[in-house]
């Protein structure tokens, strides 16, 4: 794939995630903020204001083999609070976040028993 096709399938894949963010958090689409593919720093983030709703900053990842480590770390330098969102073609979105990042998330949610 070239670079461009790349760039556009990243891109595309920002807005898919800040899409399901908008729809399922009910966080206008206004209030989240998508970087342009090749500019450095956090791909996805929500602004200030509905930070209560998902304080994540996320790094987006749409490509068929991933270095998760990899894409964490790059998260890690842009985030105190930072998350991968990934997926591969015809796939689901997934997301990667430290276990004491998802564990303080439950918490907060009191989910311990809600899922099951």
């Amino acid at each position: 794939m070239k670079s461009r096709s790349c760039k556009n399938k990243g891109m595309k894949g920002q807005k898919e995630v800040a899409e399901m963010i908008s729809k399922m958090l009910d966080i206008p689409l206004g209030d989240i903020k998508i970087t342009t593919a090749g500019v450095k720093g956090i791909d996805v983030e929500v602004c200030e204001s509905q930070k209560h709703k998902f304080p994540f900053d996320l790094e987006v990842k749409r490509v068929e083999k991933l270095n998760i480590w990899a894409a964490f770390e790059q998260a890690s330098e842009n985030s105190d609070l930072p998350a991968v969102a990934f997926r591969r073609n015809r796939d689901e979105w997934k997301i990667c976040l430290s276990l004491e990042d998802f564990l303080a998330l439950m918490a907060v949610n009191n989910l311990r028993g809600d899922l099951v």
